[in-house]
């Protein structure tokens, strides 16, 4: 009678998942850069952080454009023609505290002359006073236009400070995120595949046999009972999976390394706290290591399959895989 958790081992061995984790989840790692990089070249928008730079962009020159609809009102008044100087968003945002003075007296005023033209109507003035009326009639109708301008961008401001909040919510991001990266997870499972191939073929195949333990333990013959035996397919699972893992991540990880910088400066619109070069020296790096790692354990693995071949070869019986 088995036991649950043997019926359990046995159905993670049937799965092999230990395969299926040493390539998904490069090819997953891999869709990630991939996805930074389609972003880039295309503008698409993997999670509301990445929208930062162009939000924030666009909620300087709203701020200014409000500035500007509130500054108009002061020549408004003067019974003068609206115009603006020419000067850049940092310099326009110097006069906000002057705009909002401004608007505030623009607002007064507006009420004052609705009071003056209920007033002529309820007397029904001529002569001069009406002709004041009238232009203090014309002004409130400028005023009252220059208002609904002021209200619209201040609105328009208020949206993009609503979507920057958004965009650095952890909750949205991660919402934006499950969005985007369930359209890629059907491709991680083909690019683990291809990338499982290609890394064999560079790492096990071409360049690992360039060194001379790994030569002369490979040259070394197993034997067909070897193969199908369990203490065999403990090796593989126990050291050569391990091996996978380290190679299959070289490719994903360098990867990310050149295209992350980009990513943040350009999509996020963040400063990296280093050096760009930095980066890309720090990830090669890792990519390095993780070869050297697959290198190592290539080599932990080669040796103790030649140890269990040179067992059976003195008359070890192994167990059969079942």
């Amino acid at each position: 009678m088995l036991t649950m958790n043997e019926v359990l081992q046995k159905v993670l061995d049937n799965a092999n998942l230990g395969k299926m984790v040493t390539d998904v989840a490069p090819g997953f790692a891999l869709s990630l850069s991939f996805l930074m990089m389609v972003s880039l070249w295309s503008g698409v928008s993997v999670t509301p952080a990445d929208q930062l730079k162009n939000l924030n962009e666009d909620l300087k020159a709203t701020k200014v454009q409000v500035i500007q609809a509130k500054l108009c009102m002061k020549s408004l008044m003067a019974y003068q023609e609206c115009k603006m100087e020419n000067l850049s968003n940092e310099q326009w945002l110097k006069k906000e505290s002057d705009a909002d003075q401004i608007y505030v007296q623009a607002r007064r005023r507006m009420a004052d002359l609705a009071a003056a033209v209920d007033d002529y109507n309820a007397q029904k003035s001529k002569g001069a006073v009406e002709e004041n009326v009238k232009r203090d009639f014309r002004l409130a109708e400028q005023l009252g236009a220059q208002k609904e301008v002021v209200d619209e961008r201040i609105a328009n401001l208020e949206k993009l400070q609503n979507l920057v909040t958004d965009s650095r919510s952890l909750e949205y991001n991660l919402i934006g995120f499950t969005q985007n990266i369930s359209s890629v997870i059907a491709f991680s499972v083909v690019f683990g595949i291809l990338l499982s191939q290609i890394s064999h073929l560079l790492f096990v195949d071409i360049i690992f046999p360039m060194f001379r333990k790994v030569k002369d333990h490979e040259n070394h013959p197993i034997s067909i009972q070897q193969s199908l035996s369990k203490e065999d397919d403990e090796l593989v699972k126990n050291y050569y999976r391990y091996v996978e893992g380290a190679i299959n991540m070289v490719f994903p990880s360098v990867l990310f390394g050149f295209v992350f910088p980009s990513y943040v400066e350009l999509r996020l619109g963040l400063d990296l706290p280093f050096n760009t070069l930095l980066v890309y020296v720090w990830w090669l790096f890792v990519g390095l290591l993780l070869a050297y790692s697959g290198l190592q354990t290539y080599i932990s693995f080669l040796k103790k399959r030649v140890s269990l071949a040179v067992a059976i070869a003195g008359g070890f019986q192994p167990t059969p895989r079942i």
